[in-house]
């Protein structure tokens, strides 16, 4: 694998993706691809700023809030903020395509012939 130089950063760590001929390669996550587009990067990193600048937002919107006369209902912002967070993970997720993993007792399920925990999913380990 061809990298281009890998800068360190101010605190001295190496950063968690470095650029090669064929694109990030970030960190060895399993279920993700081993390496991902710049552009797929660039346009997570897109949402990654708006999902930032709404909450931002939102914590405007529970600072402004009193318990005398309340400006929003707390309970409900929470919860948009939430289902806000759930929304950008799984635009991101779109993205990136995680995939399931094979776990240690699938090799001796697949030995056996059965799938365990898989086979009202149909899922068959990789």
């Amino acid at each position: 694998m061809d990298t281009h130089d890998v800068q360190q950063l101010s605190d001295g760590a190496k950063p968690l993706a470095v650029m090669t001929n064929e694109g990030f390669v970030g960190l060895p996550v399993q279920g993700y691809k081993p390496t991902q587009s710049a552009e797929a990067i660039d346009t997570v990193n897109r949402f990654k700023v708006l999902e930032e600048r709404v909450l931002r937002e939102i914590d405007v919107l529970m600072d402004g809030n009193t318990r005398d006369e309340p400006f929003v209902d707390p309970r409900l912002l929470a919860i948009g903020r939430t289902q806000l967070q759930g929304a950008f993970m799984f635009l991101a997720r779109s993205i990136f395509q995680p995939q399931r993993i094979s776990l240690p007792e699938d090799s001796v399920a697949s030995e056996m012939g059965t799938y365990a925990g898989h086979e009202a999913l149909n899922v068959k380990p990789e």
